[in-house]
């Protein structure tokens, strides 16, 4: 989820910058499924550098253009905000405070849909200067405030989704660890890889644990990101280990 979530955020993020007439002569093509813009911004592109047009002429028609141009990113991004919404809800969460986070992260997006619909509706009336206005205004409302609820959403969608992982990757260590203890003929470098994988399961679920924490606090959604990883390559071991012992158990196992 949060390959496509950041694709989306550079492409509406991209395609603000090019209705406010930034320097930017091309625009991001993936992802552009999800909004439909790409005739148009291809059109507006092809506007802007077409010195042969009358000047006059080829203000209005931009401006114009510019209209449509924002106005379905907008709803693109009311789109992208409604679906955000929509996994969230589907993500079952028992825990406590990571439920009030998702009530809290839920209204926040609300609020979100509410203030792109609010800043739409006078689209229509503004002149070049004002279209450029409310494009950066845009632009550097979702820096400030939308990415980082985002961001937000999709990492606590993502921890959720691992626990399932970590409690398999432990019925895991419990059943191969009591093979190996019964086992009077079990080698020395059977049980030093099981020690490893214990470790880094120890080592998985505290990271995990401080990712929890992490996201009920109010730091920047990378932050919470980077301990994710970091956990999920931990546990990436555990099973590594996990595949190692179970070649050298075949090994001593009767047949």
């Amino acid at each position: 989820m949060n390959k496509s979530f950041f694709k989306k955020i550079i492409f509406l993020s991209i395609t603000l910058l090019l209705v406010g007439a930034f320097p930017f002569n091309t625009i991001a093509a993936e992802d552009t499924a999800v909004c439909n813009l790409t005739n148009k911004v291809a059109e507006l592109n092809n506007l802007k550098n077409n010195n042969e047009i009358d000047y006059i002429e080829k203000r209005d028609a931009e401006l114009e253009l510019g209209k449509e141009v924002l106005l379905e990113t907008i709803n693109c991004a009311v789109q992208e905000a409604i679906d955000l919404k929509t996994e969230l809800i589907k993500t079952s969460i028992k825990d406590r405070g990571l439920a009030d986070l998702k009530t809290r992260l839920s209204a926040d997006i609300d609020q979100a849909i509410n203030y792109y619909r609010i800043n739409q509706g006078g689209i229509r009336d503004l002149d070049s200067l004002g279209l450029k206005k409310l494009a950066q205004k845009i632009l550097d409302w979702r820096t400030s405030n939308y990415n980082y609820i985002a961001g937000k959403v999709a990492n606590l969608i993502s921890w959720t989704n691992n626990q399932e992982l970590f409690n398999v990757a432990e019925n895991r260590f419990a059943q191969i660890t009591k093979i190996t203890d019964n086992l009077e003929s079990s080698t020395d470098k059977a049980k030093f890889t099981l020690r490893e994988a214990e470790n880094s399961l120890s080592e998985a679920k505290q990271i995990n644990e401080q990712a929890r924490t992490d996201l009920i606090s109010f730091n920047a959604p990378e932050v919470s990101l980077d301990l994710i990883q970091k956990s999920l390559e931990k546990l990436s071991n555990v099973y590594n280990g996990f595949s190692a012992l179970s070649e050298e158990l075949n090994k001593i196992l009767p047949e």
